[in-house]
């Protein structure tokens, strides 16, 4: 393929690819590339067309890491982030913006301008703004109900965060809102009356019921829900069934302490194993 900084860097490109392949590139390149000049040769050299290579590129041990695995490029696989000063000439080949279906671009513009969808979208835009690194999610949470004019906010828990929420609560009671809560086992359902397994009451011998956790918040009529701690898929369920605007405050994880970040960020450490090949 044709690359930008002609066949010099493409002899390099090259052999950074084929000692990738030979799993030996991560360490002798580290010598020389530390994380600031790797990303900076990442943004320098990557928006051009390599989707016939068909290469991902990620971080790994202050290098870079290559596998050669057939796939979609997107936005995940992007070096540049040039979309977010709109500058053209940057776009990889690949680029969604650049590759944008013009239709589906205003089809989405076009929901915007539905008065809920534009209240939403004008103030949580200017909470960002005016707060962004300023509050935390709590207050952010609390600060955006109020400039869309909510005045009851449901909240759908797990029952393992209900002294959390019960918090939560009280800060939105102190700030003017009614409050309207409903944790995950309310109901009181078996889970074998559902059909799941009994070897599943490992973790409880009752379900979680997001489904039920959403109607009965719909039945309150309540302007915003808040999401806290509910379970990976019954937190999609609630959010599918819910009336109102739903916003997560609280991602459950119960080893990283509801950071699931800390995963993401020792990805190279502790959690290597999760980007070794199956």
């Amino acid at each position: 393929p044709e690359v930008s900084g002609g066949t010099g860097f493409l002899r390099i490109f090259l052999f950074y690819y084929f000692a990738a392949y030979m799993k030996i590139i991560c360490p002798f390149i580290s010598i020389f590339l530390t994380k600031n000049n790797a990303a900076n040769f990442l943004d320098e050299y990557l928006p051009f067309d390599y989707t016939e290579i068909r290469i991902k590129i990620n971080f790994r041990k202050e290098c870079i890491f290559m596998t050669d695995q057939p796939q979609t490029l997107s936005c995940i696989d992007c070096a540049a982030k040039a979309c977010k000063k709109g500058e053209a000439e940057k776009y990889p080949a690949f680029c969604l913006t650049k590759n944008m279906d013009s239709a589906l671009l205003q089809e989405a513009l076009d929901c915007y301008n539905e008065e809920e969808n534009h209240r939403v979208m004008v103030n949580a835009a200017n909470v960002e703004s005016e707060f962004y690194g300023k509050m935390t999610r709590v207050e952010e949470t609390v600060e955006f109900a109020k400039r869309i004019g909510a005045k009851k906010i449901g909240i759908g828990t797990c029952m393992g965060l209900l002294e959390e929420a019960k918090v939560f609560a009280k800060i939105l009671r102190k700030n003017g809102f009614e409050v309207f809560g409903i944790c995950c086992k309310a109901g009181a359902i078996p889970k074998t009356q559902l059909g799941i397994s009994v070897k599943c009451e490992n973790s409880g011998k009752n379900m979680c019921n997001p489904i039920l956790q959403a109607k009965m918040l719909n039945a309150e009529h309540t302007d915003l829900n808040v999401a806290i701690g509910l379970c990976v898929g019954h937190d999609s369920l609630f959010y599918k069934y819910s009336d109102a605007l739903v916003t997560t405050l609280i991602s459950k994880d119960r080893v990283t302490g509801h950071n699931p970040c800390a995963v993401l960020y020792n990805a190279n450490s502790y959690y290597k194993s999760l980007l070794e090949d199956k």
